[in-house]
């Protein structure tokens, strides 16, 4: 594979030399590819980025609760964030069932958390849908609040 093309999908880093001193980048570079560089897959770089997005709906759960508590309210997440399926491009589907007052409150509550943790948000009051969709979604749904 040439250069160019292992160099766009690589992790440049230096070799355990280098980082001591003891060579100039010139030495360095002279060394073994395996030295000098590490391949990252697309695969490797879309399970860590499903990873992180595990551990920021994980860690959202928990201001989601309290916020809901404090406002009189639940979240209801469904999908892939409730199921812990999720993968690199999944977003968080929550549902609001909260007083009308307090509902668009609690929009940008989703909204502000979600952006904080780099993640989309799907959400939806709980008053827009539909029975069928609700039947569809009811064996995955966590309650916070």
């Amino acid at each position: 594979m040439p250069w160019s093309v292992l160099r766009c999908h690589a992790v440049m880093q230096e070799s355990p030399l280098a980082v001591r001193g003891r060579v100039g980048f010139a030495e360095a570079s002279a060394m073994p590819i395996e030295w000098r560089m590490r391949i990252v897959t697309l695969a490797e770089r879309k399970a860590t980025e499903a990873a992180r997005r595990a551990r920021a709906v994980d860690g959202m759960r928990g201001a989601l609760s309290a916020y809901a508590r404090a406002h009189g309210g639940w979240f209801l997440l469904y999908g892939s964030a409730a199921r812990g399926g999720r993968r690199y491009h999944s977003d968080v589907d929550v549902l609001l069932d909260f007083p009308q007052a307090k509902q668009a409150a609690a929009w940008r509550f989703v909204e502000a958390v979600c952006g904080e943790q780099g993640l989309e948000a799907d959400i939806m009051p709980v008053s827009w849908c539909h029975a069928r969709f609700m039947d569809h979604i009811r064996p995955d749904i966590v309650v916070l609040g």
